[in-house]
């Protein structure tokens, strides 16, 4: 993590950090929403059923646009129709095979599952303010979206980021994360990290 060039990281649950420019979320009322997630999630979980989840997903999504298409072939039709990107072409195509592959399922409730593995794996860090960076700000955001809980796991890489950057931050805030959660509740506050 590099604060001076990056503000907004999803970190894994096993520590790995994952700069953006904004945090990636599902949508349990817009599909094509998850399925942006699910893209980014399938690339960067270090779980093979999460993986699994996000195929199954592709899949039964392609299916519901066409019964009598490839679901492959309805995707890469529908993401050339849209006018916004919520699946890269390219990315479809070169796992079409392991789409087709894929079980089915019910598109909203593999909807649920798969933001709820992406909340479950990842947590939501920002540096300099908790949505939007303020260059006076050097306070550190966790926001997790596990229920908001605060788990032995997550303590240890919470714990891990602010040693190694407690020189560059003034406090710490630990947040359930309400985009994801519903509520946002303070777990923890420092006066100061260091």
């Amino acid at each position: 993590m590099n604060f001076e060039t990056e503000k907004a990281w999803m970190v894994r649950v096993d520590g790995v950090a994952f700069p953006c420019v904004c945090h990636i979320y599902g949508s349990k009322d817009d599909v094509e929403e998850t399925l942006y997630a699910a893209e980014w999630l399938y690339q960067n979980t270090a779980n093979a059923k999460t993986k699994d989840l996000c195929l199954r997903l592709f899949k039964t999504y392609g299916i519901s646009l066409s019964e009598h298409r490839n679901c492959v072939r309805s995707i890469l039709i529908q993401i050339r129709k849209t006018p916004y990107r919520f699946l890269d072409y390219n990315f479809i195509f070169d796992i079409a095979d392991e789409i087709q592959n894929a079980q089915t399922g019910i598109l909203p409730m593999l909807n649920t599952d798969v933001i709820h593995a992406l909340n479950n794996e990842f947590m939501r860090v920002r540096y300099s303010g908790m949505y939007d960076s303020e260059d006076y700000n050097r306070n550190l955001y966790f926001r997790l979206s596990n229920d908001g809980l605060l788990t032995p796991k997550w303590s240890k890489v919470i714990q891990k980021i602010i040693e190694e950057h407690k020189l560059e931050i003034d406090e710490v805030v630990i947040v359930s994360d309400e985009e994801s959660t519903g509520k946002c509740t303070h777990l923890f506050l420092t006066e100061e990290a260091k």
